[in-house]
């Protein structure tokens, strides 16, 4: 008979599989990779390679669970892949025989070949002003390490602060996407140098905001290198791979033994930046005693975080009524500006608001797409939850490449934001629906400006 573990590995095979053969001309032609690709993609990486990495990181044996609620669980992220690849079909396969893939808006390569828009004096203001913002924000309210910006830090900032800071990570994905796109393409000696000051930059403040950033840093560096049109040779494959197990093996690992001992030995009593130094200086110190320790236990139980909160609501659905549609509503209102919705501030959270309506304890939990679907609308919201982050790439594809002949910065920070909720799994509606808004606001204050500018001339 087989066991619950073998049952999981087979499952999460299976989803990874899937998004393999869905996925397979944007893997072995990554210049032709689409965003719907790419979420595909890493949904098969976290939800298949994940809970193998959870196995082998848990000496070989995954927590028991129930036959029925594995099955239901993989079954609602089969269905979201399938509602997101239905979306392509309708959204993609039209134009891509009739337009090459650098004309074609739904390719990232698209975006990225566009760096050549917008001038390096440009891409050195912006990114010279947000850094001054972010040694503000450290400064001022300690916002320097992952898990820092809390919802009392956060309710602490200026309105105005709070919204010029999601403005600017908005924009520094653009930053981030020229950047690596005039790295590898860009001959002239000036721009390459300016793009990795850039990058490199960039490098420290993702080590600082976590692992799924250094994640996205590394995704960009690939697009660029796809962008520039250079043969994959065996020796970018061999620095890659160098590269990766560097990052693996001691930039994670690291990473997670700072922000543990900063939040338990040299968080009280100190500013926030004597508190980061104290942390790096004891986690070197100690990396091979704390840091692979403390890393071990995170690759074995994180992976497993993204699972385990929709294996939860599945088996309280047993005994509690579907939400229908109310997870999905309450992530929308969290996204509405408070100027707007004040009463906001003492509302659940969507993950919250799931968590007391199936009696689940009030944890820190993976908020998927999947997990709110199947909260809403049982295993057929794996397809719903699909159709609809399938429709937002389509809206936020076709709003960047119609600002892109005039705004090509603003496009580029579009694509880079959307980058990075494909890639981030843990990315719930919320974060979706608050890039939907931050969009907005942009081409508001853009639109504004213009006028503005026009009145003066």
């Amino acid at each position: 008979m087989i066991t619950s573990t073998e049952l999981q590995l087979l499952l999460c095979t299976c989803i990874c599989m899937l998004s393999i053969i869905m996925n397979w001309k944007g893997i072995i032609k990554p210049i032709h990779l689409n965003f719907y690709q790419i979420i595909s993609i890493f949904v098969g990486i976290y939800f298949g390679l994940g809970t193998w990495t959870a196995f082998i990181y848990g000496n070989f044996s995954l927590p028991i669970e129930k036959t029925h609620i594995i099955f239901e669980t993989y079954l609602v992220i089969a269905f979201y892949l399938t509602g997101l690849k239905l979306i392509e079909r309708l959204a993609v396969s039209r134009i891509d025989q009739k337009l090459p893939y650098y004309e074609n808006h739904f390719t990232i390569i698209t975006f990225f070949y566009s760096y050549y828009k917008i001038s390096w004096q440009r891409i050195i203001i912006v990114v010279l002003c947000v850094w001054l913002l972010r040694i503000y924000l450290g400064l001022r309210y300690g916002l320097w390490l992952s898990g820092s910006a809390k919802a009392e830090t956060v309710l602490l900032l200026p309105y105005s602060i709070v919204v010029i800071n999601q403005i600017t990570i908005i924009i520094m994905q653009g930053c981030q996407i020229w950047a690596a796109a005039s790295f590898w393409s860009d001959r002239r000696f000036a721009y390459k140098f300016y793009s990795l000051a850039i990058l490199l930059s960039e490098f420290f403040w993702t080590f600082l905001r976590g692992r799924r950033w250094i994640i996205m840093w590394i995704i960009f560096i690939l697009f660029g290198f796809f962008c520039s049109g250079k043969k994959l040779s065996f020796k970018y494959v061999i620095t890659f791979l160098v590269i990766m197990f560097f990052k693996i093996n001691f930039i994670f690992p690291f990473f997670l033994s700072v922000r543990t001992t900063r939040n338990t030995t040299f968080a009280k009593n100190q500013d926030a930046f004597s508190s980061f130094n104290n942390s790096a200086i004891y986690a070197y110190k100690n990396f091979k005693k704390t840091s692979k320790k403390i890393n071990n236990e995170n690759m074995r139980e994180r992976p497993l975080g993204l699972y385990r909160f929709i294996a939860q609501i599945c088996e309280s659905s047993q005994n509690n009524p579907l939400m229908l549609g109310n997870a999905l509503f309450r992530s929308i209102i969290m996204a509405v500006p408070s100027a707007i919705v004040p009463m906001k501030r003492g509302l659940l959270t969507s993950e919250q608001y799931i968590q007391q309506h199936y009696k689940l304890n009030q944890t820190d939990s993976a908020n998927t797409w999947p997990a709110v679907g199947y909260a809403d609308f049982g295993i057929a919201g794996g397809f719903i939850v699909g159709i609809i982050v399938g429709s937002l790439i389509l809206i936020i594809a076709n709003c960047s490449k119609f600002i892109l002949p005039t705004y090509p910065l603003i496009s580029l920070s579009f694509i880079g934001s959307l980058i990075l909720n494909l890639i981030q799994v843990e990315a719930d509606p919320n974060a979706w629906w608050t890039l939907c808004r931050n969009i907005v606001v942009v081409i508001f204050i853009a639109k504004f400006l213009d006028i503005f500018y026009l009145r003066k001339k």
